[in-house]
């Protein structure tokens, strides 16, 4: 869990996923232990008014340390990719960054956000004018 003072989650918060499974290998864990972390594993990031939520789907791994090995690259385009949602959706920049990292990432990530001092999570979508939405979980 950290802070973050500006914009949403970030493709480094995603790759810190492969770091940390990458420390698994490296001490030694098990095949159980690795898929244990791989299927309950998560990432918080607290803003000043919510909190995020990341998740990988199952199958994904493989994908995100391939794209981890140019995580600079990714963050140019995030960075890039906030900036053309803004101008294209009149959007702010939390819901520019929630839209490009889901558009980076796509089915490999799940994101949940919830209302500061709660963890009432919902999942946090995209709509086709640009605009977050929140699907309440049943």
């Amino acid at each position: 869990m950290h802070k973050h003072f500006a914009t949403g989650p970030s493709p480094d918060d995603v790759f810190s996923f492969v770091k940390n499974r990458q420390k698994l290998s490296d001490i030694g864990a098990s095949d159980v232990e690795k898929q244990f972390y791989e299927k309950n594993s998560y990432e918080i990031v607290v803003l000043n008014n919510a909190t995020f939520m990341i998740t990988v789907n199952p199958g994904w791994w493989g994908t995100l340390k391939n794209m981890s090995n140019n995580g600079t690259d990714y963050e140019n385009i995030f960075r890039n990719q906030i900036i053309e949602n803004q101008n294209t959706n009149q959007t702010d920049e939390l819901t520019a960054s929630v839209a490009a990292l889901q558009q980076i990432f796509g089915e490999a990530i799940n994101v949940y956000k919830a209302p500061m001092d709660t963890t009432n999570f919902a999942i946090v979508n995209i709509d086709q004018n640009g605009n977050l939405i929140i699907i309440t979980c049943p």
